[in-house]
C-alpha cells in the first residue's frame, strides 16, 4: 500500500509488515484491499452540467442570435445552476466520492469508507459472525451486543469474489462455514 487507509498517510520505504506512524494502523503482507468499481457519480455531474451550459449557448445563438436579450442568458444560467445543484452530491460525500469506496482485511480488522467520508475500523476482537446478504449488497459484523452493516455493493467483481471475502473474514475470526450462525434467513 502506498498510504494508509485510515488517514492517508504515506507509506514508501516503511517494511511490509509495520504500523502506520500516524494513526498506528496495523498492515501485513497479507492485507487485501477492494475498492469501489462503480463510476464516480461526481464526474457525470460535471459533465452534464458543461454540456447543458455549452448546448444552451448554441441553442440561444441559434435561435435568437448572438444579439439575444442578456436576461434570457441570465434566466437560463439560472436554471442551469438549479439543475446543478439539484443533481450534485452534498458536500459531505464529495470526500467519499473524490477518495472513493473501499474495504480492507488488515491485522487489526476490516477497515472501510463506504458510504460517508470516514474511514471505519471493526476490530477483529469481539466480533463473532460475519455474513453478507443472498443479493451480496449488505455484509454484516456480528459483535457480542451489536450488529454493524456495511454497504458493499459494487465492491466486488462478482459473487466468487465475494463469497471468498466473507470466508477469508469468517475464517480470521475462527467461525467456519458448517457454524451455526445467528445469521438472518434470506429472503427469496
Amino acid at each position: 500500500m502506498k498510504a494508509c487507509l485510515r488517514c492517508n498517510y504515506a507509506l514508501d520505504g516503511l517494511p511490509q509488515e509495520h504500523a502506520c506512524p500516524e494513526c498506528g494502523l496495523r498492515y501485513g503482507a497479507g492485507d487485501a484491499v477492494w475498492r469501489d468499481r462503480r463510476p464516480r457519480r461526481i464526474w457525470f455531474v460535471a459533465l452534464g452540467v458543461f454540456a447543458l451550459y455549452v448546448l444552451t449557448f448554441y441553442a440561444l445563438d441559434a435561435r435568437f442570435g448572438s444579439g439575444s436579450a442578456p436576461w434570457v442568458r441570465h434566466l437560463l444560467m439560472a436554471l442551469g445552476l438549479t439543475v446543478f445543484l439539484l443533481l450534485a452530491p452534498s458536500p459531505s460525500s464529495l470526500p467519499t466520492l473524490r477518495r472513493g469506496r473501499f474495504i480492507a482485511l488488515t491485522a487489526d480488522g476490516i477497515v472501510a469508507r463506504l458510504s460517508s467520508p470516514t474511514v471505519r475500523l471493526l476490530p477483529w476482537d469481539g466480533m463473532v459472525d460475519f455474513y453478507v446478504d443472498a443479493l451480496g449488497k449488505l455484509a454484516t459484523a456480528e459483535y457480542a451486543d451489536d450488529f454493524v452493516p456495511l454497504h458493499i455493493s459494487g465492491l466486488f467483481a462478482d459473487g466468487h469474489e465475494l463469497r471468498a471475502f466473507e470466508a477469508a473474514v469468517r475464517a480470521r475470526i475462527g467461525v467456519s462455514e458448517s457454524s451455526e450462525s445467528r445469521r438472518p434467513a434470506d429472503k427469496p
